[in-house]
């Protein structure tokens, strides 16, 4: 009896340990993800917040994507509205918004697009080339702006995401 009381306690000692485990991992990607970035609340907010906890790596890239163009459509179209404003006269706001523009066009076209088809094809290494410029091309609009630009809160989200995009990419290239 003393043996298979032993057993027990022992079995289920291990089931408590294996429980507690699977839950850390379940929820640890995301939270090992956002601790990484610059701003770590905003980017478990990006992520989907606590529904998303559960997601795997893959998943968390995609919704990281999905998310940043999203943002990314978000701020051309305020600069669009701002730009097309009659209360804002043409100036040097006006060519300040034209630069920002442009930068938002080359991440959505010439880095999230084919960042997203390379993370299609589990092609790791082509998604980090193609979003590593992203950060750096938000920073540069902020600053035309002395980092107040008017998609500053925007513009935060988007960096937030395409950090935690590389993350994952890299922790993808680690893996494999």
């Amino acid at each position: 009896m003393a043996i298979s009381s032993s057993l027990l306690t022992c079995s289920c000692t291990l089931l408590l340990i294996i429980l507690i485990s699977v839950t850390a991992t379940n929820g640890y990607i995301v939270d090992l993800v956002c601790k990484k970035t610059k701003d770590p609340p905003l980017c478990l907010d990006a992520l989907g917040g606590p529904k998303f906890r559960k997601e795997p790596i893959e998943g968390l890239t995609s919704l990281a994507f999905q998310g940043a163009q999203l943002k990314s459509i978000d701020i051309q179209s305020k600069i669009e509205k701002l730009l097309s404003s009659p209360s804002l006269p043409e100036s040097k706001i006006h060519l300040l918004l034209r630069q920002c523009k442009k930068l938002y066009d080359q991440i959505l076209v010439i880095q999230f697009r084919p960042a997203v088809k390379a993370f299609e094809a589990k092609q790791w290494a082509v998604v980090t080339e193609k979003v590593k410029p992203v950060p750096g091309e938000i920073d540069e609009c902020e600053k035309l702006f002395n980092n107040n630009s008017p998609v500053h809160d925007e513009s935060k989200e988007v960096r937030v995401a395409a950090e935690a995009i590389l993350i994952m990419a890299n922790m993808n290239i680690a893996n494999h």
